[in-house]
């Protein structure tokens, strides 16, 4: 599967674009902040429906504009053609259609048109919160099981009842126990599909990750990821009610699969304390090269896979390594920006016989020769 052709319209900084595109390797150059980041953005947006930066709908409106319209043409292995349409309107709610018929819910388009994206704030996975890494196990979670992504909406929509729940008790000062249990069961239920699933796939995911790691470093240094959760020792019922008292005096739900981790480790010690800049670039390629690889067997489609800006603080190894993964893997169409067109030109060309190249200033888009 591949993207064809964009058609963008009051997008971020680009009011008007129409673009074809390489189904192999297809470069995006210019300066920061002229809209390179914000095409690939577009390109994640028809893929998933919403965009891969945690934007609301309403900030990715052109400034002074009152709405957007994306619009792609995928082409998958045998010629079939599918057009999909995602619209901003006046009204505030956006529409996403497949062949110009309109999804009755917007998560009926996950995992239709899988998609990988790494952009330089994504290291965050490797050193930020435990929040960032259960977000990147949900986004391909969701993409490739139906029964995870109602779970995981399920939970986080009874997690919020039961959290305004706990701050009218604090201001009322009563409490009714027996609603607090009805919450705890619908919670319990969600958490435990949750967790299965996750715990199924992280373990999937450390064999790959491993794998892809080496390849990247041309080293032995020693990598592992394993799932952290509360529910592995302890019922979701139980762990709730042991937490219940603290759970009233902070008017919040303290424990549950949404306190779940996902640790990473480089040579035996947690990589969000310890690891380099460079080890965390090279962990975090590793990890998403896995999710694709992922993505791709649970699927049966090659995702797209959006570089951005990769080649920056990467030294002569890695890139030579990072592209012959990207010339020998099991990639299908990529996109890659950079902010130097001499230096994508020799990268590239060097190592892909056919490549297109797109030149972007102040949100104007336009191929080169």
């Amino acid at each position: 599967m591949f993207l064809e052709e964009i058609k963008i319209a009051g997008f971020k900084n680009i009011e008007h674009a129409k673009l074809h595109f390489n189904p192999k390797i297809n470069c995006l150059t210019g300066l920061n902040g002229v809209g390179k980041t914000n095409c690939l953005d577009a390109v994640f947006l028809l893929c998933v429906g919403k965009s891969h930066f945690n934007l609301t709908d309403q900030q990715l409106i052109k400034q002074g504009g009152n709405f957007f319209r994306v619009e792609g043409l995928f082409t998958n292995d045998n010629n079939d053609r599918k057009r999909v349409v995602i619209k901003l309107q006046d009204s505030g709610k956006k529409n996403i259609s497949l062949d110009d018929k309109p999804y009755r819910k917007i998560a009926e388009h996950l995992g239709r048109f899988p998609v990988v994206m790494i952009a330089p704030d994504d290291t965050e996975i490797i050193c930020g919160s435990s929040e960032v890494r259960r977000k990147f196990l949900d986004t391909t979670l969701c993409q490739t099981d139906r029964t995870y992504l109602e779970a995981l909406t399920a939970y986080n929509k009874i997690l919020k009842q039961r959290n305004a729940y706990l701050k009218m008790l604090s201001a009322s000062g009563g409490a009714d126990n027996d609603l607090l249990e009805t919450y705890d069961k619908q919670l319990a239920t969600s958490a435990h599909i949750i967790h299965d699933k996750r715990m199924k796939y992280t373990a999937e995911l450390d064999t790959v990750f491993i794998e892809k790691f080496s390849s990247i470093t041309s080293g032995d240094e020693l990598v592992k990821t394993y799932y952290q959760s509360q529910l592995s020792d302890v019922s979701m019922v139980d762990l709730l009610a042991n937490n219940r008292r603290k759970d009233l005096i902070t008017e919040r739900t303290n424990a549950g699969i949404h306190k779940d981790e996902l640790q990473i480790s480089i040579e035996t010690r947690e990589a969000r304390k310890f690891a380099s800049q460079g080890q965390q670039k090279s962990l975090l390629f590793a990890l998403k090269f896995a999710e694709y690889t992922l993505l791709m067997r649970h699927t049966k489609v090659k995702p797209i896979l959006l570089l951005d800006d990769i080649f920056d603080k990467l030294d002569d190894i890695r890139v030579r390594n990072l592209l012959g993964i990207l010339k020998n893997g099991i990639f299908g169409q990529v996109f890659i920006t950079d902010t130097s067109a001499d230096r994508i030109k020799s990268v590239v060309s060097g190592t892909f016989d056919h490549y297109s190249l797109f030149a972007v200033e102040h949100g104007h888009l336009k191929a080169e020769s």
